[in-house]
């Protein structure tokens, strides 16, 4: 997927399966991204931490797997950011807070520790 002009997308509650497209990273317009609860598996794809301009990330109620990557922090227009009901694990990055904007919606997600900011 290369969708130079694309700034919403929206796959929510439609039963996909499999990973989420590595190609997403060159949607450079893309400001909300949305595939909640559907059945995504295997870990967010580290070219979404090339959106400069995305604001919302929701991916909650899948089967995703894995660590938030560091890179997070480059999102810097993301205000909001929902994982839960996922099993990602490991730490939530310490430099996520200076996401100022940032609301974190991350509850239920097995093996996941969040550190105090």
């Amino acid at each position: 997927m290369s969708s130079p002009q694309l700034s919403k997308l929206d796959f929510s509650y439609n039963d996909f399966s499999g990973h989420i497209f590595q190609g997403l990273g060159r949607c450079l317009r893309l400001s909300v991204l949305r595939a909640g609860f559907n059945n995504l598996s295997g870990e967010i794809p580290s070219d979404i931490y090339n959106l400069s301009k995305l604001e919302q990330l929701f991916l909650p109620a899948n089967q995703l797997t894995g660590k938030i990557d560091n890179n997070i922090t480059r999102l810097k227009k993301l205000t909001s950011l929902e994982l839960y009901f996922n099993h990602l694990e490991g730490e939530i990055p310490m430099d996520i807070g200076k996401l100022s904007s940032l609301q974190l919606h991350i509850n239920n997600l097995t093996g996941l520790r969040a550190l105090a900011f």
